[in-house]
């Protein structure tokens, strides 16, 4: 979901593919022929294919420059949202990612709730870097929104943050197409 935000923030011509975990729709040979790494999410360019969100939130960003979604190269904002979307992918994500197959996982749920205590710390205005919406966002979204499905304790500032950016354009557009819906925020 990350990615496709940041597509539709980007304003982006892209054609989005569902690709349902649950069925395994990720191991048939028509996506191993996208993505060997049956994972999602992957983006297909001209001249390959783009996996893993930070790669592709990085992508997205600097092509489409118009949509400020990334500060420019050498700026301390870029490398605060490039610290924030590591940070995701090699720990929230990764701690968060055992409790779909088993969420009563009491190691996994505290290292998950773990993480969430230290986003809602680290959270210091209405988006990761203070009043800056970047593609970072796109990607903590994803969290705050699997907490809160998944029954986790969240902070004001990160509930706040996410109705802020549940009502930006790309996110609903997002959301309407994945038919998602979001209660108790």
């Amino acid at each position: 979901m990350a990615s496709h935000i940041a597509l539709e923030e980007a304003g982006a011509k892209f054609d989005a593919h569902r690709v349902n975990l649950r069925e395994g729709e990720q191991k048939r040979p028509e996506y191993l022929a996208v993505n060997p790494k049956a994972k999602v999410p992957a983006l297909v360019v001209d001249g390959g294919v783009i996996t893993e969100n930070p790669a592709i939130l990085s992508y997205v960003a600097d092509t489409h420059p118009q949509a400020k979604l990334l500060a420019p190269p050498g700026e301390l904002a870029r490398a605060k949202a490039q610290e924030w979307l590591a940070w995701c992918a090699s720990t929230v994500h990764r701690d968060f990612s055992p409790l779909f197959r088993d969420k009563d996982n009491a190691e996994q749920r505290r290292l998950t709730q773990q993480n969430l205590d230290h986003y809602e710390e680290w959270l210091k205005g209405t988006y990761v870097l203070g009043e800056t919406f970047s593609v970072a966002d796109c990607y903590t979204l994803v969290f705050t929104l699997w907490g809160l499905k998944m029954g986790f304790t969240l902070g004001p500032k990160m509930r706040a943050s996410a109705k802020a950016l549940l009502q930006r354009a790309g996110v609903q557009r997002a959301v309407t197409t994945q038919q998602l819906k979001f209660e108790n925020l």
